[in-house]
């Protein structure tokens, strides 16, 4: 129930609501349900209604705050699947907001150690996202784009 409260709490900016669940949480569920419980419950955010987009930017922000206040959620490997459906969900939702960006960079961390090789492709790993949400065979891929 205390996540359904998030939203609304952080819009009346209550921040010691936001801090006081990431610390606790974990008691008594998982990151994945936690994410499960919000886009479940945010899941038909429609563009351009200025309503929707102050929840788009709260859950933006939400999400934000929890990456810096529990980092070690998003880098433990067995977290990736959560990871790529709230990548998915933002692309979907909020496609320009530097969270995505942010997403896109800490998945790439997670797949594979960084080398030459894997920093130039790391375009390609977003496409290859994108493609594989939308169940894409023959997408354009970045080489066709250039």
């Amino acid at each position: 129930m205390l996540v359904m409260n998030l939203v609304p709490a952080h819009q009346k900016g209550d921040l010691f609501f936001l801090r006081n669940f990431l610390h606790n949480y974990r008691l008594c569920g998982t990151m994945e349900q936690v994410l499960t419980i919000l886009f479940r419950k945010y899941k038909s955010l429609r563009p351009n209604c200025e309503e929707d987009e102050k929840v788009k930017d709260t859950l933006c922000s939400i999400f934000t705050i929890w990456m810096d206040f529990s980092p070690d959620d998003f880098y433990d490997r067995k977290n990736r699947d959560v990871l790529n459906e709230l990548m998915f969900y933002v692309m979907l939702n909020m496609p320009s907001s530097d969270l995505l960006l942010r997403l896109h960079i800490l998945l790439d961390q997670l797949e594979e150690p960084v080398t030459c090789q894997t920093k130039s492709k790391a375009g390609e790993s977003l496409c290859r996202r994108l493609r594989a949400y939308l169940g894409l065979q023959n997408a354009v891929t970045p080489e066709l784009m250039t």
